[in-house]
């Protein structure tokens, strides 16, 4: 893989994000310090996020390549999209409404040059915030969460969130089957760690979305969260049966 000059790509899946898109790519610039590019994948060409881009000031956009899912609709495909893209050391995938605070990269980049193959952003560790609703969506986080260490022996405490760093080579040699949404990333994760790729985290801060509507599909994606998970636990058994 040819590298740039760059440490990071930042990658930020879009679905009609016009509203927030201009706001989100400002705040990352002003609080990221560690050398980075932007990689916005769009869903597909009619996507109103679009347009916003192509005029936003140049300052904004000398280091922004905008591209279009190539595979099946949905995030699995834009990541796949996405990751095949990155020539940077490392990427990180960052919600266009951030909800994930942009101000855990530089300390999620230097995890990483510790000898990390992934560093999750963890709102459950010592010190995390996830500032949210007590709904459906909070209480099954939290428990899948609280259930992951013990029974995935993954070293991290927040498996689910999507807010993760990875040293690009994982992204580009684990194949994503993932269909649904953000489960994405859990499945890299118990990928990367059943081949012995080493997962960190830091204590982080989520907040819910101020501004438009959530994209998270709860209950369309929960079965696929619930999948990898129990897949997950399959593989441990099966290591522990082998010994």
């Amino acid at each position: 893989m040819r590298k740039d000059n760059f440490h990071v790509t930042i990658v930020i899946p879009v679905f009609h994000e016009e509203a927030v898109i201009q706001s989100t790519i400002e705040q990352i610039e002003k609080t990221v310090k560690t050398k980075h590019r932007f990689l916005v994948v769009a869903e597909n060409e009619r996507d109103s996020t679009i347009a916003v881009i192509l005029k936003m000031p140049s300052e904004l956009t000398q280091n922004l390549t905008l591209i279009k899912n190539k595979y099946k609709p949905g995030i699995p495909g834009s990541m796949k999209t996405a990751f095949e893209a990155v020539k940077t050391e490392t990427v990180v995938v960052i919600a266009a409404d951030l909800t994930d605070d942009p101000h855990y990269v530089d300390a999620m980049y230097e995890k990483i040059r510790s000898g990390y193959d992934i560093v999750s952003a963890s709102r459950y560790s010592g010190g995390g915030t996830y500032l949210a609703k007590r709904d459906a969506k909070y209480y099954l986080s939290k428990w899948a969460n609280w259930l992951s260490p013990t029974l995935l022996s993954i070293s991290t405490s927040d498996l689910t969130y999507a807010y993760k760093m990875y040293r690009t080579e994982v992204v580009q040699t684990i194949p994503i089957e993932a269909t649904g949404g953000f489960e994405y990333a859990m499945e890299l994760t118990i990928k990367a760690a059943r081949r012995g790729m080493k997962i960190g985290e830091i204590p982080a801060r989520s907040v819910e979305r101020q501004v438009g509507e959530s994209k998270f599909r709860l209950w369309k994606w929960s079965r696929q969260y619930l999948r990898w998970f129990l897949w997950g636990m399959y593989l441990r058994l099966r290591n522990l049966w082998r010994g």
